[in-house]
């Protein structure tokens, strides 16, 4: 039962951070769009603007780092689900995978 209780535990602590890496990784990409949006539309308003807008830059490669560390977290239940055989690095696994693989579909890849 002590077993079970750490495992799980520990388990939930990196599919919940897998999550916030998503939700960062989501934010960031909003915020990138946002900021695309706001230089496009300074550049067709013309160079006469008082205050340049900001780059999107940053904020893409925040998302692209919040993507990677969400795989990054993955490695953790998958190799912890080989060692242990604990049915709660699995469901830890099958989160970060889908929180990974959501990550990656909401931010792309840039080649």
């Amino acid at each position: 039962m002590k077993r079970t209780l750490v495992h799980s535990s520990i388990a939930a602590l990196f599919a919940v951070a897998a999550v916030a890496l998503l939700l960062a990784a989501i934010h960031y990409h909003s915020q990138y769009a946002d900021a695309h949006v706001a230089a496009d539309k300074a550049v067709r308003e013309g160079p006469d603007r008082a205050k340049p807008p900001v780059s999107p830059e940053p904020f893409y490669d925040k998302a692209q780092w919040s993507t990677a560390g969400v795989f990054l977290i993955a490695v953790v239940p998958l190799i912890l689900a080989i060692k242990a055989r604990h049915p709660a690095w699995f469901v830890s696994l099958a989160i970060c995978v889908i929180a990974a693989a959501t990550a990656l579909a909401k931010t792309g890849i840039r080649y």
